[in-house]
């Protein structure tokens, strides 16, 4: 059987060994706890710094888009107005073979030059319409990566803490009434200029036909 008394005072040196320790615990727990503030801090500008790069690339797809947009729409334009002048040349070609029945020499030599003329157009027609293909699938492409960012934007948002969100939010909206003014504010403009005049590039201009035509008018006897 043990003699030990249990409530036996430890020695002095056993003591201050144990306080040490207790004071050596707390100093590892305040060490661990700056680590894993600092580590929180600097997860915290990673994410932010993302958050900044993909707002910057989908603000540059953005412009992208708008530019794609603008050139598809000019050259739309430009196909329609191409294939009006298609339309008024081809219609005055069949009346000149009408007018023309005796100059059948003339009129086949002039309709092989208004055939060669309406290929190269519809070849024009045709390359157009690619390239507004192409830009098509461009910007649809472009539209599905920034459709992509934003599923990133809103996944990294959920992240950010509350008071971050709010005011990021916020400064969205102010952007967002500023584009929206100046978007009335150039419709409004637009609404004031008189409307486009066809480029010069495409304006049609007489065919060669309808100047020999002219050529074939009878002298005024006075």
């Amino acid at each position: 059987m043990s003699t030990d008394n249990p409530f036996k005072l430890p020695q002095f040196s056993t003591v201050f060994e144990l306080k040490e320790a207790e004071l050596q615990r707390k100093r590892e727990i305040i060490f661990i706890g700056s680590c894993a503030d600092r580590t929180t801090h600097q997860e915290y500008i990673a994410k932010h710094r993302e958050m900044f790069m993909l707002e910057y690339s989908i603000a540059v797809q953005n412009v992208e888009l708008d530019r794609l947009k603008e050139l598809a729409e000019s050259e739309e334009r430009k196909l329609n107005i191409a294939e009006q002048c298609l339309e008024q040349d081809a219609a005055l070609f069949d009346e000149f073979l009408k007018d023309n029945d005796k100059s059948s020499i003339e009129a086949i030599t002039n309709a092989e030059q208004e055939a060669r003329k309406r290929s190269a157009i519809v070849d024009e027609i045709r390359q157009l319409s690619v390239q507004q293909q192409k830009l098509t699938a461009e910007n649809n492409r472009l539209r599905s990566v920034v459709q992509e960012y934003r599923g990133y934007k809103q996944f990294l948002e959920c992240l950010v803490p509350e008071p971050h969100r709010s005011g990021r939010q916020l400064i969205r909206q102010e952007r967002r009434l500023a584009k929206a003014r100046a978007r009335e504010e150039a419709r409004r403009k637009l609404t004031i200029q008189p409307p486009l005049s066809v480029p010069p590039d495409i304006r049609r201009r007489p065919s060669f036909m309808m100047r020999r035509k002219s050529t074939l008018r009878p002298p005024v006897t006075s």
